[in-house]
Parts: structure tokens; C-alpha cells; sequence
């Protein structure tokens, strides 16, 4: 496992006792998820930024000039999806690297049964089939927050907003974001 917490990038074996590196790119990556056997970080600004690290401790950094900044990775039908200030980029082997502009800025995506799901400021919620042509969610506002973070698993799709935590299925439809409800604290006990 492994931690990012300013210029210092955090190494465990156990998860209990932590050994840290410095490293100039800590400061740089906004999120990082584990795909395909390396870890792969976004960040940026004026200039997204893709990092990647077999160990998590030694990073390669790639820029991708003038997209602005890039806060979301997933990965999903083959192809390594990130979004970020108004901007989708996509990847087939995790180096090269296409972008798209979008409509919305994201903060984080996912790959879902089949869709890569994006959520943003303003209550955005966006989803996708190839990961650069994006189609807006439209449905009421969830609650006063932007949705901030997503994960997908066991056919559940969790999201996070503000101070509330919210759950949702996502079938061969677009309908997600009708489907997404709030968690009351009696679910999460």
C-alpha cells in the first residue's frame, strides 16, 4: 500500500508500519488507483499529468500540454480513461495518449458494467461507452454538493458528496443517476 501526502510518498508492506520517500512529484498527483500491475497518478495544472509506478515509489511522468488538469483515472474495455478540467484523455497501453474536450470538469470516473462513469462540479454526473464521448446525466440534483468520488464493485456503484455517501447500480442504460439515492445513517452503521 501506499500513501501521498504532500512532497512525501508513503511505502507499506503490511499496512502498518510506513516507510517514506521524497519525491518532487508528490505534490503533483491529485489520485491514484492501482491498474494493471502499476499504479497510475493524474494531476496537472495548466498541463495534465499522467504518472506511473510499478512500486509506487519511482514515478514516470508524462505531460499532456495545454489540457489543463487531469483529477480521475479508471480503467475499463481495454483502454485507460482520465478526466479533468474540461478534457477527457484516453489511453490503449497507458503511454499514449488522445484527448477530447468535455463539457464538464471531472473529478473522478470509473468503468461500471460496461460505461465509464464521471462525476464533476455543479452536480455533474456524465457517463460513457468509449471513454472520450461523454453524454450529461440529466436528473435533479442529488443533494447540495458536487459528487466528488466514485468506486465500482460487486455490481454497486458508490459515490461521495459533501457529507453524504450514495449508492447505485448502473445496467446497460443511462439512467444512473435516477438510481443513485442517498445512504441514510442507519445503512452505513
Amino acid at each position: 500500500a501506499f500513501a501521498i501526502f504532500r512532497d512525501l510518498v508513503y511505502h507499506s508492506t503490511n499496512g502498518v508500519d510506513w516507510v517514506s520517500a521524497e519525491t518532487p512529484l508528490a505534490s503533483e498527483v491529485g489520485r491514484v488507483r492501482f491498474i494493471n500491475g502499476r499504479f497510475i497518478g493524474v494531476g496537472g495544472d495548466d498541463d495534465g499529468f499522467i504518472f506511473s509506478s510499478v512500486d509506487g515509489l519511482a514515478w514516470e511522468k508524462m505531460i499532456l500540454e495545454g489540457t489543463g488538469w487531469l483529477a480521475g483515472v479508471a480503467y475499463g474495455k481495454g483502454r485507460y480513461v482520465a478526466v479533468g478540467r474540461d478534457v477527457s484523455a484516453v489511453s490503449f497501453d497507458g503511454t499514449n495518449w488522445m484527448t477530447q474536450p468535455i463539457s464538464f470538469g471531472g473529478w473522478d470516473v470509473t468503468f461500471a458494467n460496461g460505461w465509464f462513469l464521471a462525476v464533476g462540479p455543479n452536480y455533474v454526473t456524465m457517463i460513457s461507452r468509449d471513454g472520450l464521448q461523454w453524454k450529461l446525466v440529466d436528473s435533479p440534483v442529488v443533494n447540495n454538493y458536487a459528487l466528488e468520488n466514485l468506486a465500482f464493485g460487486e455490481g454497486v456503484v458508490v459515490a461521495n458528496g459533501g457529507l453524504s455517501l450514495y449508492r447505485g447500480t448502473v445496467s446497460d442504460s443511462d439512467d444512473f443517476k435516477k438510481r443513485l439515492r442517498l445512504l441514510s445513517p442507519a445503512q452505513l452503521e
